[in-house]
């Protein structure tokens, strides 16, 4: 049995002795009242600067702990818990206390006005500065109790007061598995995250309170002050007077010494306005609940997205199999407001639009197992290690048949994915160019009729005092080409996409023989990306989309001598000339 003693002392703040002989402290967080587990609190060892969160059972598990270690463990609306690491035992449960007091005859108002005002004046405290972070985001969902995917993902999160305003991957991984010979996917829930926003309505989101004036404030909701703690922190509880599935019910911690949100939760059954549905036609998606929770913290003098819980449950009916009850669980978690990663060299700008975009996002990158092994400062972890184990499972999918064919989707999982190069040969389909009137387009400057993108993706990390790179070249699904696809045009786009190839592979080399750091990597960088844009129109104008036979002859030569790659005659072309 797992033993561990709690002193809590008259301030309500606990102290506990802990030792351990082994790199890692695991418990689970209750509420000491209810005994409800309390997910997403926050774990932070002082010593090493390093922390963690539990998930959404109250666990945690914090690696790399030392004797003597300093850990704090904190939750708005609870008592803040201190852990000192002395001596060995196993920990089991951890219980935080609500900091509540009573409410006297000062705090009963009549109509509830100040309540009203309250909430309303709450608006005054949002700031369009913008403040960036290290941000962990994750999403696991269920399909009738079995797990079916499994996403997490790390950011520099960019955060405009109380509201997400932009996530930009630094490297991601997802994991799949089958139902009933079907997948369930949750492509782009980020984008959710961005459209919720605290004080403007929007079509994809039911009302809630803090979203209407005190007028209509006053009309459709009733609030209710069920505590106050620390003299100024008020929990109010709102209710909508409709019923109607287009109001959100819940609870809202405000300082109403400064007007400031601490911390919201938003909850609706049987929601009218939803961001979700259906990527088949011809399915539909009913009885959606909604739970969200919000927690922010103060940066000089403003407030900002601390956690986002963002969590749903739906009906998915089928037209061709049984329906399927979904739910799914996604926590978004800004860690580190102090530092930012060195971002992958890689424009996601069109891919932000599209409907897939955090499957297309995550898939595009190469797996960088360094990372993985090497999370910097923070990591989630689940008691079972469920995930990992569903990460590793032989049916989960990984990138390579997400992205190609699979069982599921034999035309592959995007209908234009990210290409990365390998000596296998590209082909537009013959359908590309489809519904084009060439005719229309024969006075068009030829440049302006094309436009083949192919990008060196570079990731700069350090470890352990080295640097290591990870570079690949990869075709981007944006570009287009409004000619009809011949054998010349496919061998022009082949050859292009290996002199990109090349170029990657020179770039590696010079960053790896100089033993540089990360600013000077990013310089070689920058000047490549100047030496290929020449390179690129140079070869663009000679050749004249493979038209010009002498000059698709030359470069040809050039790619078959550095990749021993010869396209003119993979693809048959000039040999009855």
């Amino acid at each position: 049995m797992f033993l561990l003693l709690i002193l809590f002392c008259k301030n309500g703040i606990g102290q506990t002795s802990i030792k351990i002989d082994t790199l890692s402290v695991t418990a689970t967080i209750l509420d000491k009242e209810s005994s409800e587990t309390i997910p997403y609190a926050t774990i932070y060892n002082q010593t090493t600067e390093k922390g963690t969160i539990s998930n959404l059972d109250g666990f945690f598990k914090l690696k790399n702990v030392s004797l003597n270690d300093k850990v704090v463990i904190s939750f708005i609306g609870y008592n803040k818990l201190f852990l000192t690491i002395t001596h060995t035992i196993n920990l089991d449960t951890l219980f935080l206390q609500q900091k509540l007091e009573l409410l006297d005859a000062v705090n009963v108002f009549a109509d509830n006005s100040y309540l009203y005002e309250l909430l309303s004046n709450c608006k005054k405290t949002e700031t369009d500065k913008i403040q960036t972070a290290k941000t962990y985001f994750s999403l696991e969902t269920h399909a009738n109790d079995k797990q079916v995917e499994f996403l997490e993902s790390y950011h520099n999160a960019e955060f405009s007061g109380y509201d997400v305003s932009e996530l930009h991957l630094k490297n991601g991984r997802i994991a799949l598995a089958a139902i009933d010979n079907r997948l369930f996917v949750s492509t782009e829930t980020s984008r959710a995250l961005y459209m919720h926003q605290l004080f403007k309505h929007n079509e994809y989101f039911a009302w809630s309170p803090l979203e209407l004036n005190k007028k209509n404030l006053k009309k459709h909701y009733n609030l209710t002050l069920i505590s106050k703690y620390e003299k100024s922190i008020y929990v109010i509880d709102f209710t909508p007077k409709e019923n109607n599935g287009k109001f959100f019910e819940g609870k809202v911690w405000i300082d109403s010494s400064s007007n400031k949100i601490l911390k919201l939760n938003l909850h609706l059954t049987n929601a009218v306005l939803h961001p979700f549905y259906s990527l088949n036609g011809d399915d539909s998606l009913t009885k959606v609940d909604l739970d969200i929770s919000k927690t922010y913290k103060e940066i000089k003098g403003d407030m900002y997205v601390n956690s986002i819980d963002f969590n749903y449950q739906l009906q998915y009916k089928s037209s061709r199999s049984k329906p399927y009850t979904v739910k799914t669980n996604a926590v978004l978690y800004a860690y580190n407001f102090e530092n930012r990663f060195t971002l992958p060299f890689f424009d996601f700008s069109e891919s932000t639009n599209s409907k897939d975009a955090d499957y297309r996002k995550i898939i595009a990158a190469p797996y960088n197992t360094l990372f993985w092994k090497n999370r910097d400062k923070f990591e989630m972890n689940d008691k079972y290690n469920k995930n990992q184990s569903f990460i590793s499972d032989s049916a989960t999918h990984d990138y390579q048949s997400t992205v190609l064919n699979n069982p599921y989707y034999k035309q592959g999982f995007f209908e234009a994915p990210y290409v990365s190069w390998s000596k296998n040969r590209i082909r537009f389909r013959k359908d590309f160019s489809d519904g084009i009137d060439f005719s229309k387009l024969q006075n068009t400057v030829p440049s302006q009729r094309y436009n083949l993108k192919v990008q060196l993706y570079l990731d700069l990390n350090m470890f352990n005092d080295t640097l290591r790179i990870i570079t690949q070249t990869i075709f981007d699904p944006f570009s287009y080409y409004k000619y009809p696809i011949t054998n010349k045009s496919t061998v022009f786009i082949n050859i292009y996409f290996d002199l990109m190839e090349i170029k990657r592979r020179e770039l590696e080399n010079e960053i790896l023989l100089n033993n540089i750091n990360i600013d000077k990597a990013t310089a070689l960088y920058n000047e490549k990306m100047k030496e290929i844009e020449h390179f690129n129109k140079t070869f663009f104008k000679e050749v004249e989309r493979g038209e010009n036979k002498r000059e698709i002859m030359k470069w040809n030569s050039y790619v078959k001598n550095n990749l021993g790659i010869d396209n003119v005659a993979i693809f048959g072309l000039y040999i009855n000339e």
